[in-house]
C-alpha cells in the first residue's frame, strides 16, 4: 500500500489545555493533518542501501509497539538534535498535556524529519487522536497501536518534524544518548524528583496546608489524556515505585512510569466511556482508554489490586505539601530491565532489582 491508513478518533471531553480551542476537536483542519502525515512517512519495504554511504548514514534506528503490529524505523542521520551536540538528544517534555499523554512525569522524544521515516509493518495498526504541546505551543497529533495501545508518536500540525516516542525504540539500535533537553520544565509535576520529607520539612508542609485551607486534601483525581476515563482516590497514596520495566517503557512511550499502591476502596471509576482492561503480563492487566490508548492502572491476579499510575493524577487535585505530608516511600523498581540511555539519578532512594 502506498497510503498510510490513520484511524483518527472524534472529540472527547478533555481537561482543557491553555491553547485557544479544543485540542481535540474533529475538522477538516485534522483530517488534512492526517493525510499530511500519510503523504510524508514513506511507506516502502527497506530499499537496499548504496554501499558507499557513511556508516552513520547506514545507522538505523528501530521502533516497535509491544505487540509487534507496528513496526518503523529512520536513520540516526535523520535525527534533529535539539542541543548542541549534533548527534542524538532526547527532549523531556514536562508539560501537563504530555505527562499525561503518557501518563508519565515526562514525556521523552527522538526528533527526526517525518520524510525519514520509514514504515516495515502495520499501518493498518496504527491511530490517533487530536491534542496539543504546551511546549510546542502548536496542536498535535497523537499517534498510538490501535491493537496494544502502545504510544508511537507525537506529530505537530505544523513542520516537517515528528517526536518519537523513546520508550518505543528498541535498545540495541539505539547509539549513546548525547543529551537531554528539558522542555518547560517550568511546568514539571510536583511529583518529578520527590523524595519522602524530612521531619522539619513535614512540619512545614502541614503549617503552609494549615494556613492555606486547614487541612490537607482529601481526594485526588486523575484519568485518560482524552477525558473520558476518569478516577477519583479517597486520599493522596503514601508510596510511589518508579517502574523500569519493559512494558511500562514500552506500552507508555515514556522513560519510565510511576505505580501508587493504594488500600481496597480508596480507587474508584467515575468516568468509563472507552474504558478496557487488557492482559499486559502473565501476572497483570491494566486498564487502558481505548479512545486515547493512554494506560492508567495495573490490576494484579493474585489480589486484585488496583494501582494507578502517577502520572496520570491532575496537577491540581494535590499540591507538593501534600506530598510532603502523606507520601512516605519512594523507590526504584525493575532496575535490572532499565535502558541503557537512562541514568537513575543519585537521590538516594531504595534501587529494587526486581518488582518490590
Amino acid at each position: 500500500s502506498s497510503d498510510l491508513h490513520i484511524t483518527l478518533e472524534p472529540d472527547r471531553d478533555q481537561p482543557r489545555s491553555t491553547m485557544s480551542g479544543s485540542p481535540g476537536s474533529q475538522d477538516d483542519g485534522l483530517d488534512d493533518l492526517a493525510e499530511e502525515f500519510a503523504k510524508k512517512v514513506a511507506l516502502k519495504e527497506d530499499d537496499a542501501k548504496d554501499e558507499d554511504e557513511d556508516d552513520d548514514e547506514n545507522e538505523l534506528i528501530v521502533g516497535t509497539c509491544k505487540c509487534g503490529g507496528c513496526r518503523f524505523q529512520f536513520p540516526l542521520s535523520e535525527v534533529q538534535p535539539e542541543g548542541s551536540s549534533g548527534r542524538l538528544d532526547m527532549t523531556n517534555c514536562h508539560c501537563e498535556r504530555c505527562r499525561r499523554a503518557h501518563a508519565a512525569f515526562f514525556a521523552t522524544y527522538v526528533t527526526v524529519r517525518t520524510a525519514a521515516v520509514e514504515k516495515l509493518k502495520g499501518a493498518e495498526l496504527v491511530r490517533a487522536r487530536g491534542d496539543s504541546c504546551d511546549h510546542l505551543g502548536v496542536d498535535v497529533l497523537r499517534v498510538f497501536c490501535g491493537k496494544c495501545f502502545s504510544s508511537l508518536a507525537t506529530f505537530p500540525k505544523v513542520g516537517d518534524k515528528v517526536h518519537v516516542s523513546a520508550g518505543c525504540l528498541e535498545v540495541e539500535t539505539l547509539p549513546d544518548v548525547e543529551s537531554f533537553i528539558p522542555w518547560s520544565k517550568e511546568l514539571a509535576s510536583p511529583c518529578h524528583g520527590f523524595v519522602p520529607a524530612t521531619k522539619k520539612k513535614k512540619q512545614q508542609a502541614k503549617e503552609a496546608i494549615k494556613a492555606r485551607s486547614g487541612s490537607e486534601r482529601q481526594k485526588v483525581t486523575g484519568g485518560c489524556g482524552c477525558g473520558s476515563c476518569r478516577y477519583s482516590l479517597k486520599r493522596l497514596p503514601e508510596e510511589f515505585q518508579h517502574c523500569y520495566c519493559g512494558n511500562c517503557r514500552t506500552l507508555s512511550g515514556a522513560a519510565w512510569q510511576t505505580w501508587m499502591p493504594v488500600e481496597d476502596g480508596q480507587f474508584s471509576w467515575t468516568s468509563k466511556d472507552g474504558l478496557k482492561l487488557v492482559r499486559t503480563a502473565s501476572h497483570a492487566r491494566r486498564h487502558v482508554c481505548t479512545h486515547c490508548g493512554v494506560f492508567m492502572t495495573i490490576v494484579y491476579d493474585e489480589d486484585g489490586a488496583v494501582w494507578p499510575l502517577a502520572g496520570s493524577m491532575d496537577d491540581s487535585s494535590y499540591t507538593a505539601e501534600d506530598l510532603c505530608v502523606r507520601v512516605t516511600d519512594v523507590s526504584h523498581i525493575c532496575v535490572k530491565f532499565k535502558q541503557p540511555w537512562w541514568t537513575l539519578p543519585n537521590d538516594g532512594l531504595q534501587r529494587i532489582k526486581g518488582a518490590s
